[in-house]
């Protein structure tokens, strides 16, 4: 740790250090947006759901795909970014997950940083949430209409 802190203080210094975390500050930023973003449409999704608006939550359900590539994108621009100023300060983290983010965190004692990792992290978990509630409403939808269907059957002397 001492080492990692010498290489910060001279990248502090020559003011090497402070580039890179306004970049990675900007890809965060931008993924928290479209994080947002997709939580919006979860949340939309689930009243299409529920109100079984078929034709409009194909709509969103593209939306959706489009925006989760964007995200995936730039959750990748902030890896790369993390693990360079990972190695730029002698970081030997090899993981991916927003814990070398946490990391680099402490070090540079960026609160701006600390705070667009605290939202990144409170996004992660309400899409998390999210999806799960949607894919128990497909789930009862999908039990719906094999029920109904068995029922149908049933009455028209069919056997499902």
């Amino acid at each position: 740790m001492k080492m990692e802190k010498t290489k910060l203080s001279n990248l502090k210094e020559n003011k090497g250090f402070e580039s890179p975390v306004k970049k990675l500050m900007q890809v965060i930023t931008l993924e928290i947006s479209t994080l947002e973003n997709f939580l919006s449409l979860l949340n939309k999704e689930e009243s299409l759901l529920i109100s079984n608006d078929f034709p409009a939550l194909k709509k969103v359900r593209k939306e959706q795909q489009e925006n989760l590539r964007l995200t995936k994108d730039l959750e990748e621009k902030r890896k790369q970014f993390t693990q360079t100023l990972q190695k730029e300060i002698g970081s030997n983290h090899s993981t991916n997950l927003l814990s070398p983010l946490g990391e680099l965190v402490k070090i540079s004692g960026s609160t701006e940083l600390g705070k667009l990792q605290m939202v990144l992290l409170d996004l992660h978990k309400k899409v998390k949430i999210q999806r799960g509630k949607n894919d128990n409403l497909i789930k009862q939808s999908i039990n719906c209409i094999d029920n109904n269907k068995r029922g149908w059957g049933e009455g028209a002397g069919i056997k499902g």
